[in-house]
């Protein structure tokens, strides 16, 4: 379904949410959810993350391989440099815990309470949750290029 133009998460916001100085129990929310911002993927595709799930493509480049948890449906997409950064602050989980989650993110209504806070604190006056920054990936790509 179409978002209206205000409500799309801009990269602007993106920069905004990313530097905005913040106490959170979580870190992985506002990082988690950027990375779903650049991936496009949902809350339960990121919980089941792991460093299996990042291959280096026939193009040299790394991408992420994955099957859906909703539908089962095999994805195979670049990962862009935002989301690789993201993902090298997890770098000490890919030796010992190849299996093991890449995020460890709480439930789903911790995150939305949190991301609410953290938007109030950047000053991004836009309802901002988790649902709605995997469907501002295509809107992020055309922006990038």
């Amino acid at each position: 379904m179409f978002e209206p133009a205000s409500a799309i998460f801009s990269i602007a916001d993106a920069g905004e949410f990313r530097f905005a100085r913040f106490y959170i129990v979580y870190e992985e929310v506002p990082l988690g959810t950027l990375f779903a911002v650049y991936t496009g993927m949902c809350y339960c595709d990121i919980q089941e993350l792991t460093n299996d799930n990042i291959t280096r493509g026939i193009d040299g480049n790394q991408w992420l391989q994955y099957y859906r948890k909703k539908t089962n449906q095999r994805v195979s997409l670049p990962l862009l440099q935002p989301a690789a950064r993201i993902l090298m602050q997890y770098a000490t989980h890919k030796d010992t815990h190849q299996h093991l989650p890449i995020f460890q993110v709480p439930c789903n209504q911790v995150i939305n309470r949190s991301l609410k806070q953290i938007a109030t604190i950047a000053k991004v006056n836009k309802k901002i949750t988790f649902h709605m920054a995997r469907h501002n990936k295509n809107y992020i790509y055309l922006n990038m290029k």
